[in-house]
């Protein structure tokens, strides 16, 4: 068996959803996704965005959500300082 078919094969999930006042695309990262997977999955859901609003920023015309069934909507990060923030 070849060391490729023998690593575990590891995604994380991408979904694109209506939302209440906007469409929401949602990431759902793999357990114990490292920080390089989850700037993989942020770089990939940022380049999905830009291509369906045909603008290259977060427009503000879709929301972008990671969810976790563990810790759910209870940090934000201060993109100036990159530091977690409660609440």
């Amino acid at each position: 068996m070849s060391s490729e078919t023998a690593r575990e094969f590891r995604a994380a999930t991408l979904k694109l959803s209506a939302g209440p006042d906007m469409p929401v695309l949602s990431a759902r990262m793999p357990p114990r996704a490292t920080a390089e997977e989850f700037g993989r999955t942020a770089k990939s859901a940022f380049d999905l965005i830009s291509k369906l609003t045909g603008h290259p920023c977060m427009s503000g015309r879709i929301k972008f959500v990671v969810d976790d069934l563990l810790i759910g909507e209870v940090t934000r990060v201060d993109l100036r300082t990159g530091e977690l923030v409660n609440g």
